[in-house]
């Protein structure tokens, strides 16, 4: 189970990183990010536009890891309280087998049989 978790975790962070590294690459061809001339003011503006493009981006794909962790983590609480019900269902049970085992062994101790005879 946890080895499956493990490679889950990697597979997302490994998607999140070619996402990221084919963004990058592409808003580069398109605005030149990484190229410097005389026009600077205009390069703080492609940066804020890629600084918001980045924060959506990211912020929408960690928010869906988010989500799918949260229902791993239900399931996985759900499967430990079934586990929990049965075991204390088992419990009840031999406490009140027990009891009853006490009580009947505890009768027979005091049960005095006085026969008559003629």
């Amino acid at each position: 189970m946890k080895r499956k978790k493990i490679i889950t975790s990697i597979l997302v962070l490994i998607i999140i990183l070619i996402v990221g590294y084919y963004t990058i690459v592409y808003l580069n061809n398109k605005f030149e990010f990484f190229c410097r001339n005389s026009q600077g003011s205009e390069y703080y503006q492609i940066y804020g536009v890629f600084g918001d493009f980045v924060g959506g981006v990211l912020g929408t794909i960690l928010t869906a890891i988010t989500l799918v962790f949260v229902y791993l983590t239900y399931n996985s609480q759900k499967k430990e309280f079934e586990l929990q019900r049965k075991i204390i269902a088992q419990q009840q049970f031999e406490t009140t087998f027990f009891n009853l085992l006490n009580i009947h062994i505890n009768l027979k101790k005091d049960f005095e049989l006085n026969i008559l005879e003629k």
